[in-house]
């Protein structure tokens, strides 16, 4: 039975596997608003009923497209760190190139957003954790809007707008965005040290600044009770001198 149920797991995986191939392959060439069920599920290779069984609509299968197109294209899924914000844009890009009517499909269609939207949604998500250790001296709300930047600059829409808007090749456009990206990373970073510093400084000075008072006290205690043995020693002699006139009276 378990043989049987893992048999047919795999063969569904496959077919799942297939149906998205040939919807990214349409995208190629197609606009996704265009594309047909029917002609998906002849691409392939299957009945048009199998086709509904696995996906019931087009919408639930433009949901499932992204992250196939996203393992398709090869497009690195994790960032280690700010300094890698850059390079996995670098490597995006590249990918994206490649198969460049399937990404403005992904980018500027209503069906293809809603394809890239998970996709995107982790993207934003990790480079704002990349970014976390360089805006930890900013507010909240300011390290928002900065983080927010350089999420737009780490983004295929950004990398098209700027090649097509001032007439750049799409490798000039990858590496002048790239560049800004690291510019804008390493200026948090300066502002983060800068602020560090700062912070340090003002701790050594205020542990100083608490020392001289404890020092200023310490001495400040040690006349007090250099002065009130001072008094004892004078109210002992004037005892000790009461005492004799006493007795010699």
């Amino acid at each position: 039975m378990k043989a049987g149920s893992s048999l047919r797991d795999r063969q569904a995986a496959v077919i799942r596997e297939a149906i998205l191939d040939a919807l990214a392959a349409r995208l190629d060439h197609d606009n996704p608003d265009d594309v047909a069920m029917p002609q998906v599920a002849a691409d392939a290779g299957i009945s048009l009923r199998t086709l509904y069984r696995y996906f019931p609509t087009r919408e639930a299968m433009f949901d499932a497209l992204g992250d196939h197109v996203v393992a398709r294209l090869g497009l690195p899924r994790e960032i280690d760190g700010p300094d890698d914000i850059a390079s996995v844009f670098l490597e995006s890009a590249r990918r994206g190139a490649q198969s460049p009517q399937l990404v403005r499909a992904m980018l500027w269609t209503r069906l293809g957003r809603r394809a890239r939207s998970p996709h995107r949604r982790r993207r934003v998500a990790a480079v704002s954790a990349a970014l976390a250790d360089v805006t930890s001296h900013l507010p909240a709300a300011e390290a928002r809007r900065r983080a927010g930047a350089i999420v737009y600059l780490c983004s295929l829409p950004a990398w098209i707008t700027v090649s097509e808007e001032c007439e750049l090749s799409a490798e000039d456009a990858r590496r002048g965005i790239a560049w800004a990206i690291d510019t804008l990373v390493g200026a948090l970073r300066q502002e983060n040290q800068d602020q560090q510093d700062r912070q340090e400084n003002q701790d050594q000075q205020d542990q100083q600044d608490r020392q001289e008072n404890q020092d200023q006290q310490d001495q400040q205690d040690q006349q007090d009770q250099q002065d009130q043995q001072d008094q004892q020693d004078q109210q002992d002699q004037q005892d000790q001198q009461d005492q004799q006139q006493e007795t010699t009276r």
